[in-house]
């Protein structure tokens, strides 16, 4: 990142690059860093988002970044959900999102 007036507040982007550097010296480059995180509806969490898509930017292409929220996983989870795994989606909603989704 060459943005050094670039600040984080509220994504540790330097962690995550740390996290990149590690797995390219093993891996190569044939990795994709993944940034999950819990969405919510907040001034903080629009920060949060416009900062992921900030980091983003400024990796390019340097970097296969993505970033998903546990929201979406769920929702991935819950698309082509089996009838056996009805009761475990349940518990997951109740445990994680409080029925927020």
């Amino acid at each position: 990142m060459s943005d050094r007036a670039t600040t984080f507040r509220h994504l540790d982007a330097a962690q995550l690059l740390k996290h990149a550097l590690g797995m390219d010296t093993q891996l190569r480059s044939k990795f994709t860093l993944l940034y999950l995180y819990f969405d919510w509806p907040c001034v903080e969490a629009d920060l949060h988002r416009s900062e992921i898509q900030h980091l983003s930017h400024l990796v390019g292409s340097e970097l296969t970044f993505r970033a998903l929220t546990y929201q979406e996983v769920y929702g991935r989870l819950k698309a082509p959900s089996e009838p056996g795994n009805t009761e475990y989606l349940g518990y997951l909603r109740h445990r994680s999102f409080q029925d927020d989704i």
